[in-house]
């Protein structure tokens, strides 16, 4: 009688393990991997800008290239009690010149969103979890105004990027101005790709710029 209860014990345990390893299995993704913060991470990013006028009758379009780099620093705990962490910025003008300090922004990741203080003002870059066409309000955390963000890319391979979603943060068009910009966000990684294009359009012809970020390398 004992070998029997304890066989049949040994049973519903190895059934109860397999059954939590299945539920496992069958969670879907929340997103979070597409916005790591992992502190002593760098990213380098190529950027290139462009800008455009023909105001004049003739196509005028200056150019420039630097780079960005971004490390990911210590934790803290904020002002709202929760885990943050410090995005420290650098620029130089080629890989192999020196880096220059530009300034530092705050990140953090919570159950509920993605935020990041750039300039003291805070966006809401995800919110969790991620799901096709999703939209929210970007300037949700700051006084800005409504911008609509919506996920519009979901879990598409991109370049050597196995999974990305793309957020049009932008897609303002009238009879003055066109703006659009969007981030592409891969997952293990983050942000690998930017675009901010900003045409007016109200004079005799157009001027503006486009501005692109590339990430050439992690680690």
């Amino acid at each position: 009688m004992l070998k029997r209860s304890l066989f049949v014990s040994m049973a519903i345990c190895i059934i109860m393990a397999c059954s939590s390893t299945d539920n496992q299995d069958d969670v879907p993704s929340l997103g979070y991997e597409f916005f790591p913060l992992e502190s002593g991470k760098s990213y380098i990013y190529r950027v290139d800008s462009l800008g455009y006028d023909n105001n004049t009758g003739s196509t005028v379009i200056d150019t420039f290239t630097y780079f960005y780099k971004v490390q990911i620093g210590e934790y803290f705990t904020d002002l709202n009690n929760e885990q943050a962490c410090y995005i420290n910025r650098f620029y130089a003008d080629s890989l192999n010149g020196e880096w220059n300090e530009a300034n530092t922004w705050v990140a953090l990741r919570n159950v509920n969103r993605a935020e990041q203080v750039e300039e003291n003002i805070r966006f809401v870059k995800l919110v969790f979890p991620v799901s096709e066409s999703k939209t929210w309000d970007g300037n949700m955390m700051n006084n800005l105004g409504f911008e609509r963000y919506r996920i519009t890319d979901y879990r598409i391979a991109y370049q050597q990027y196995g999974s990305t979603i793309t957020v049009q943060q932008q897609n303002d068009s009238n009879a003055i101005e066109v703006i659009r910009k969007q981030e592409r966000y891969a997952a293990g990684v983050g942000l690998v790709y930017l675009k901010s294009d900003s045409l007016n359009t109200q004079t005799a012809g157009s001027r503006g710029y486009r501005y692109q970020l590339t990430l050439i390398s992690y680690q």
